[in-house]
């Protein structure tokens, strides 16, 4: 059973043939222009007749299920061609309007909205209803994600595993719920193996177990428990990675002062910042410095420290100062 989408081929009087992987007919010069029509450069929107749409769609099933038909022969490559193809005929997404912000910052309100606290009602926010789609609309949308779908199809088999992310996610983009489309971005992230790619299957496979028969979910859920340790072990190994080479990096900044990053000992200071243990290569003097972070920012900023210096037991505090530039090191006592 072949693992790509079916749908009912339209009676549209063409007669594709393949020949170096594109798509001839009689009206070839139409089908170039309806498709450029479909996607113009610029990013701009072209409207259809109902007529248009209908044909447009009956050239984008015909190229499918030509895909299909190569998808079986195990010509993987030029089946992601004719759905590349038919893609280039079903009319484009509507791009959804920029929700308001209060302050004409990207993104939705909801995102710069302040935090509730426990002691205020929470208010209820308005949500518009769904727009309603025509029934055109409904069989663009579903075609659209069943190409890309078998387009992720054929990455899997060509081992383009990147390329089967991206398409089963513009597939997704158009129905959330596609159940194949969902399996086949979490399969495809697990081979990748990276850190997020991990999280991303994780993710795909818990919302699998709530779309899924209860049937089928056995399966899924031994996939996420083999998951979970992967995930973990990824986290630690991209963790130490990245720490070691901001080690490299901060050892190649400090030792212009004849300093390394194993001078500094950070701890938690349960304030949304860190305490640092500064050590000398003297062993009668150490220092301390309190870091002070902006919790607004992600990820947090430096915005201001205070060294201390330790010498002979007795502490000396040293004036408070802001953080300019690493030239404003070379000016602080610290022994």
């Amino acid at each position: 059973m072949p693992l790509v989408e079916e749908l009912p081929s339209g009676s549209t009087g063409l007669s594709p043939k393949l020949k170096n992987t594109e798509l001839e007919s009689d009206s070839e010069d139409d089908f170039h222009d309806a498709c450029d029509r479909v996607a113009p450069e610029g990013g701009e929107t072209t409207e259809f007749t109902e007529e248009e749409i209908l044909d447009l769609l009956s050239r984008a099933e015909s190229s499918k299920s030509q895909g299909n038909k190569l998808y079986i022969e195990d010509r993987w490559e030029e089946a992601k061609e004719h759905y590349k193809h038919g893609l280039t005929c079903v009319p484009k997404r509507k791009a959804k309007p920029p929700k308001p912000t209060p302050n004409g910052r990207e993104g939705s309100l909801e995102d710069h909205l302040p935090e509730e606290s426990e002691s205020q009602p929470s208010r209820k926010r308005e949500s518009s209803p769904p727009e309603e789609i025509s029934e055109l609309e409904k069989k663009s949308v579903s075609l659209r994600a069943q190409l890309n779908c078998n387009i992720g199809a054929c990455c899997v088999k060509l081992g383009d595993h990147e390329g089967a992310v991206k398409a089963c996610t513009e597939a997704l983009t158009d129905d959330p719920k596609y159940i194949k489309a969902l399996q086949r971005r979490a399969s495809s992230n697990e081979v990748i193996g990276t850190w997020s790619a991990l999280t991303s299957a994780e993710s795909d496979y818990t919302t699998l177990l709530d779309l899924l028969p209860p049937s089928s979910k056995s399966h899924t859920r031994l996939t996420l428990a083999r998951l979970k340790p992967r995930v973990q072990e990824a986290k630690e190994k991209e963790t130490a990675e990245m720490m070691g080479k901001l080690k490299d990096l901060g050892n190649g900044l400090l030792g212009r002062f004849g300093l390394s990053t194993d001078n500094f000992q950070f701890t938690p200071n349960g304030q949304g910042g860190y305490g640092i243990n500064f050590l000398l290569s003297k062993p009668e003097s150490c220092g301390a410095a309190d870091i002070q972070f902006d919790s607004n920012i992600k990820p947090p900023m430096l915005s201001s420290y205070r060294i201390e210096t330790r010498s002979d037991s007795a502490l000396r505090p040293s004036n408070s100062i802001r953080l300019r530039s690493l030239r404003t090191l070379r000016n602080v006592p610290y022994a």
